[in-house]
Parts: C-alpha cells; sequence; structure tokens
C-alpha cells in the first residue's frame, strides 16, 4: 500500500464520517468520493507489478483488435451512493462503508459494440439491475447476449489496458489541439 494510496483511504474515511455524522450534504459528500474513487481506480497505477483492482477481458475483446471501451463493472456512482447509504444506515460505519472499494472497482474491458448493446439493452448504463443484491459485481452483464469472459491473463489484460490508454491518450490530445485552434480563432 503507498503513501497515497493510505491518504485516499484516509480522506474517504473523514469524508464518511462527516457526512454520518450530518456535517456535510450528501451531494458534497459525494462529489468527493466519486474524485477519490476516480483516482483510485486510475488504470495507470500498478503496485507492486500489480493493478489495484481485477480487469475483466469480454472473449470478443480479447479476440479482435476491435475498438475497445473500458468501464467499471459497478459504476462508480453507485458505488458512492453505496458507501454513503452504509455510513448514514443506524449503526453504520465509515470503516464499513470503505471494506467493499477494491471489490466494487473491478473493471471490464469489452468491445465498443458490446457496451453500446449493454446501455441499450439493459438500459444500465449509470448503475445496476433494479434486483440487484449487492454480491454480484457483474450482475449488469448476466442476459447481455453473447457476452462472456474470456478467462484472460492479467498480462493479456494489461496490454489490452495500454492500448485502450493509448488511445484515450490521443484522443484527449485531438480534443486540447481543437480546443487550442478555436481559441486562436
Amino acid at each position: 500500500m503507498t503513501a497515497t494510496h493510505c491518504g485516499q483511504v484516509e480522506l474517504a474515511y473523514a469524508i464518511l464520517k462527516t457526512y454520518h455524522d450530518g456535517l456535510c450534504s450528501k451531494d458534497d459528500a459525494k462529489l468527493v468520493l466519486l474524485c477519490l474513487l476516480r483516482s483510485y481506480s486510475d488504470p495507470s497505477r500498478v503496485i507492486a507489478g500489480r493493478p489495484q483492482f481485477d480487469i475483466h477481458v469480454s472473449r470478443a475483446a480479447l479476440a479482435t483488435s476491435a475498438p475497445k471501451h473500458r468501464e467499471h463493472a459497478v459504476p462508480l456512482d453507485h458505488i458512492a451512493t453505496m458507501m454513503l447509504a452504509e455510513a448514514k444506515a443506524g449503526g453504520g460505519s465509515p470503516t464499513a462503508a470503505l471494506l467493499n472499494i477494491p471489490y466494487s472497482l473491478a473493471q471490464v474491458v469489452m468491445l465498443e459494440t458490446e457496451h453500446a448493446t449493454l446501455n441499450k439493452t439493459k438500459s444500465l448504463k449509470q448503475g445496476m439491475p433494479a434486483n440487484w443484491n449487492g454480491n454480484d459485481r457483474f450482475a449488469r452483464y448476466s442476459g447481455l447476449p453473447n457476452f462472456e469472459f474470456s478467462g484472460a491473463t492479467l498480462e493479456q489484460a494489461r496490454e489490452l489496458q495500454k492500448a485502450i490508454n493509448l488511445a484515450e491518450g490521443r484522443e484527449r490530445a485531438k480534443r486540447t489541439r481543437e480546443a487550442k485552434r478555436s481559441l486562436k480563432k
């Protein structure tokens, strides 16, 4: 565990405790938690040669070079909402709310077409199924036509992550160049 990671956990605890004690609003607490979760789940961060979370790859994404999409198995917004609910619940504590972070931050790499089908078919772009019990972090993908996980090795998953990071970096650079051009006009 790195010093940065420890600091993030301490900050998350402080925010949850402040919310639990009624000293900040739910919206303010959620905003800070979302920032922390995004930082914590940055795919470029690796500790002791391993990502800080699980990466699962669809069979189709592993088999082709078609464009890929990376997402959290449980959307970050949903994780933050669960953490706040747990921290606020009677008898709940900020510590209990922090325990599920690594489990919840699993990421899924899939084809862009699979992602579009998921959003269209399941209407689960920002949430989990209504009947979700909180245990199966991959519940969003059950019943998705022709979708199955590949059982990719950590190395294969990391190579796909690198390719996605490169593509995202190129897209960011393109948007930055376009923004600079529009400012010069």
